[in-house]
């Protein structure tokens, strides 16, 4: 177990445990000045020992962030430690908190994240069905309409003419989308 010791008026104080150090820096006994040292090491000033006042002030703060364990003034805002949002704060009743651990992505948030990743995969399902559509319907009329070109000797009738001038230019129209789709995104759009 850890022994601290604290330099008051040139006398070492100590040893204390870490339980009774914090009590000593909670009653402003040891103030960030002050000399410390922990085991044998050699003596710094307190401020510099990680967390210690930290832990201070958590421990005086009522309210603590539920997800990273900082101090908080009201029961509802931004931490001001790990910048959260937090809905509601928890209260410590003066004990010394100690910070909450990450907690486990629940099954209602996984499922939210699995939906917001399908609603994006299903508008580009969506996109390519529809020039797929365009592209199926094209190749499929524009068959018949060569074979009764041809079946015709020719090109004499105008109607047969129009279509197949119409659906070659549906297929280009759906080139032309699906080109754009492609491009935007490569682009972020």
């Amino acid at each position: 177990m850890a022994e601290w010791f604290y330099n008051k008026n040139g006398k070492d104080v100590g040893p204390l445990s870490n339980q009774e150090f914090l009590e000593k820096v909670k009653s402003g006994a040891i103030s960030e000045s002050t000399l410390v040292r922990k085991d044998n090491a050699k003596w710094v000033k307190a401020v510099t020992v990680g967390g210690l006042f930290d832990a201070v002030d958590r421990s005086k703060s009522k309210l603590v962030c539920p997800y990273c364990g900082g101090a908080m003034a009201t029961t509802t805002g931004t931490c001001n430690q790990c910048y959260r949002e937090v809905s509601v704060a928890i209260k410590t009743d003066n004990q010394v908190s100690q910070p909450v651990t990450r907690r486990k992505e629940t099954v209602a948030e996984k499922l939210k994240a699995s939906e917001t990743f399908s609603e994006g995969y299903v508008e580009e399902n969506e996109r390519m069905r529809i020039v797929a559509f365009l592209y199926s319907i094209g190749a499929v009329m524009i068959l018949p309409i060569l074979a009764l070109i041809f079946s015709q000797g020719g090109v004499g009738n105008i109607m047969v003419i129009c279509l197949f001038i119409f659906m070659v230019l549906v297929l280009a129209l759906a080139g032309f989308l699906h080109r754009r789709e492609n491009k935007r995104d490569q682009q972020g759009y």
